[in-house]
């Protein structure tokens, strides 16, 4: 009994986490990361959003902001992450969002250990209340599985494709 409530307690310490995938690169899915991850900010919790999504750096431009602290930044100064280091490297939002973009020099997902990742996100959601990830356009990887596998929520994000569908004439109704 004292292990499962040990657990609990743990658990409650840590931020959620929350990802958004699909399998196509795409710029509209930026869109809606920013406007829920703004969302979640603006309900009172220390939110930060993560910019894996493909095409890179689409947040933030959404925001016309800029970041010279990126993930790969993170993975690298991971012994050292504490809040003092987000507060003053992270990029913020005027609304108090805070933003950890994929930076244009950084490996991509897939080249990034899973001991790295973990204790990343670990460390993050010590720090956050929600973290929102944006995967979109990334490959399969162990990097993308443990993602999901720590995730209470994943959302899907398909693009709906017109071009086949057909509608019904009038005759036909």
């Amino acid at each position: 009994l004292s292990i499962r409530r040990q657990r609990q307690m743990c658990i409650r310490d840590r931020g959620e986490l929350t990802l958004l995938y699909g399998l196509q690169p795409d710029a509209d899915a930026a869109l809606l990361a920013v406007h829920l991850a703004l969302q979640i900010q603006a309900r009172g919790q220390r939110t930060l959003y993560v910019d894996l999504g493909v095409p890179r750096g689409e947040s933030l431009e959404l925001f016309g902001m800029e970041s010279s602290f990126c993930f790969g930044d993170a993975l690298r100064h991971i012994r050292r992450l504490d809040s003092n280091l987000i507060e003053s490297a992270f990029a913020r939002h005027p609304d108090g969002l805070r933003v950890l973009p994929h930076g244009p020099d950084d490996d991509a997902l897939e080249r990034f250990s899973l001991g790295e990742l973990f204790l990343l996100l670990g460390s993050l959601r010590q720090h956050f209340q929600h973290v929102l990830v944006n995967l979109c356009g990334q490959p399969d990887c162990d990097g993308l599985r443990s993602f999901v596998n720590h995730a209470q929520r994943l959302f899907w994000c398909v693009a709906v494709s017109y071009t086949h569908l057909t509608l019904p004439t009038n005759r036909e109704v």
